[in-house]
């Protein structure tokens, strides 16, 4: 699997897929805490294409699934417990990973998780 870096282009097609997952996932507001029109949010979006560090898998039809990968670490995270302790610009992090419910039970979480790793280790993280 090989997924590829979103651009402005997909901005759109990006929203309407992070709206038919939230819209047909079962309590991802208690699970995930997205709602529609509040995270992901629109302009969280554009930022993670604009940065480079939105992803996205699709076959011919459509778009199956979708992360961020950002190459740093926020402060929002510096209380986490972490096994090891690397500065912010050391790790990368994954962000709203979604899969189409259509695939959902497919294993493609988990190639999007793999596919982050290498991504990330290219990087140097």
């Amino acid at each position: 699997m090989r997924v590829q870096q979103a651009t402005l282009s997909d901005f759109g097609s990006i929203l309407a897929f992070y709206d038919d997952v939230i819209d047909r996932t079962p309590e991802i507001e208690r699970h995930a805490w997205w709602q529609k029109g509040k995270h992901p949010t629109t302009d969280g979006v554009r930022a993670y294409i604009e940065e480079g560090s939105m992803y996205l898998f699709r076959d011919d039809r459509a778009i199956i699934a979708v992360m961020a990968l950002t190459p740093y670490q926020g402060e929002d995270y510096h209380p986490v417990m972490w096994l090891w302790d690397l500065a912010d610009d050391e790790v990368a992090v994954i962000h709203i990973l979604a899969i189409s419910p259509d695939r959902q039970g497919e294993g493609i979480g988990e190639q999007m998780v793999q596919e982050a790793v290498r991504l990330a280790e290219e990087q140097g993280k």
